[in-house]
């Protein structure tokens, strides 16, 4: 961590050095990356976080298969919000897909993983109950755990059958082994939703 003269924190390069172990931690669990899509650096910007891809000097166009994490610029002194940002946009280096479009069974993995990530990683149990108005996240984090719950290893053994998240159908579940209920099943293949509407607010989980 560097220390500026006026004393403010500047988490960067730690966040730099943290996304090959993160992102091991991430395959270990859920499954290899897929292998064309290389991480290329850490940025920062105030609509953060996101995956971006970057663009060539020359062309304009996008460098063929990398990929960015953007981090909101608070992250930058803001460590336990850098960590909980970071971990989940590693879950999206697992399968990018060249924009930012998922389904609730990636974006739900993304919310799940930083949460267990940034709790061990830093101690504080309260950042994942910061009130916010995208109830998307909430809604298919609630659908990740309950498959979780009940097969720690759903998403690997779906991964190991078809590794990119925007591809699984219901009949990949089956043949991984994952006994899930259909309607689950169902939700966590429908395409994410940043605000769901109000009668499907899921309860608070703990």
């Amino acid at each position: 961590m560097a220390v500026t003269s006026a004393a403010i924190p500047d988490f960067t390069s730690e966040y730099t050095r943290l996304v090959p172990e993160i992102l091991e931690q991430a395959q270990s669990l859920y499954g290899k990356k897929v292998k064309k899509w290389e991480f290329n650096e850490i940025c920062y910007e105030p609509d953060g976080p996101y995956l971006s891809y970057p663009e060539s000097n020359t062309t304009g166009h996008p460098i063929e298969y990398k990929v960015n994490i953007t981090l909101h610029s608070g992250a930058k002194t803001s460590y336990d919000e850098g960590i909980f940002q970071l971990s989940h946009e590693v879950i999206h280096l697992l399968s990018p897909n060249g924009d930012n479009e998922t389904n609730n069974l990636e974006e739900g993995l993304a919310v799940y993983f930083s949460k267990v990530y940034t709790e061990e990683k830093t101690k504080n149990l309260k950042i994942f109950h910061t009130p916010t108005p995208y109830t998307g996240y909430l809604y298919a984090y609630n659908m990740v755990a309950e498959l979780l719950k009940h097969d720690k290893n759903a998403v690997l053994k779906v991964r190991t059958i078809k590794k990119k998240f925007d591809k699984p159908k219901k009949k990949h579940f089956k043949k991984a082994g994952v006994v899930a209920d259909k309607s689950l099943i169902a939700g966590l293949l429908e395409t994410f939703e940043r605000i769901r509407p109000v009668e499907d607010k899921p309860d608070p989980v703990s």
